[in-house]
């Protein structure tokens, strides 16, 4: 690692349902500076779809303070984050587990200061209470969830709200 430490890239993707042909994908990732003083860094990506061979790059140019500095970009700032006829992510027996690779580097003075890769998947799981039981909806389409432990735990983040609600 050089002077920029390059932090926990977050990766997420916004599905506008019931349409599928395009996603928005959104990076948040933590700069950390290690120098005393503001630098002028590029971070550069590349999205690889692992069932197409041909990456999407990007590059941004950022000026951190010293220590921490969280940068947040979306394809308002990136257009290739704005993906049409995107490679969905589907449990067994609904489809292939489609996966994307993204590579991070901080380059300072044409030098890689830090690099980072991550794999993420595109998918958009929505859950309301049907007739009888949970219901669970995958990329538009309702789907019922099985396997060895598993739990509404493990597909939910739990908040005071939802859990009044589901008393009620």
């Amino acid at each position: 690692t050089g002077s920029v430490d390059l932090r926990d890239p977050y990766i997420t993707a916004d599905l506008p349902l019931p349409d599928t042909t395009s996603a928005e994908l959104q990076l948040e990732v933590e700069l950390f500076n290690l120098k005393n003083e503001n630098q002028d860094i590029m971070l550069v990506g590349k999205i690889i779809d692992r069932s197409d061979n041909e990456p999407l790059e990007f590059s941004w140019p950022v000026e951190i303070v010293p220590g921490s500095n969280l940068v947040k970009l979306t394809s308002g700032e990136i257009p290739v984050f704005l993906l049409e006829n995107p490679s969905l992510w589907w449990p067994i027996h609904y489809g292939k587990p489609n996966l994307y690779d993204l590579e991070l580097q901080v380059i300072i003075n044409e030098e890689v200061s830090d690099s980072e890769y991550t794999t993420f998947g595109i998918r958009e799981l929505e859950t309301f209470i049907g007739d009888y039981e949970r219901e669970y909806s995958l990329n538009g389409v309702k789907i019922y969830p099985r396997g060895g432990n598993w739990v509404t735990d493990m597909l939910l983040n739990w908040n005071a709200t939802r859990l009044r609600q589901e008393l009620e």
